[in-house]
Parts: C-alpha cells; sequence; structure tokens
C-alpha cells in the first residue's frame, strides 16, 4: 500500500542471497531485480551480499490496471 496511500515514487527490496522464499514473493509482486550489494547486511557475525529489488508507482499502477 505504500503507493496508494504516499507520494513515493519508489519501493526497494533487500534480500539475501540464499533466501528463496523471499525472492519469490518479491518477484511474485513486480519488483525489479537490480543487482546485488555487496556486504551490504550487517549481521552479529559479519556483513553479508544481498539482492536489490525495486518497485516504481508507474510500474504498479500498471499492475494493478491488469488485475
Amino acid at each position: 500500500a505504500a503507493f496508494e496511500h504516499t507520494t513515493v515514487h519508489r519501493v526497494e527490496a533487500r534480500v539475501q542471497l540464499d533466501n528463496m522464499r523471499s525472492i519469490a514473493l518479491v518477484e511474485k509482486f513486480g519488483f525489479q531485480y537490480e543487482g546485488v550489494e555487496r556486504s551490504g547486511l550487517k549481521f552479529a557475525d559479519g556483513r553479508r551480499d544481498h539482492r536489490v529489488y525495486s518497485l516504481l508507482r508507474p510500474e504498479f499502477t500498471e499492475a494493478r490496471g491488469a488485475l
């Protein structure tokens, strides 16, 4: 609902490389894969790479209209 109740233009999702369920979810909702951000997530045992996805307002609006 980020696009329905705000003026936000872009929403990002960051997903751990091996989290296949989260990858499937963001792709199901139309997020576009942009690439890997190296050492972007910090954990107690160190930093990890993650996949970056984004969804733009026009893409969201187009997908909603197709439903």
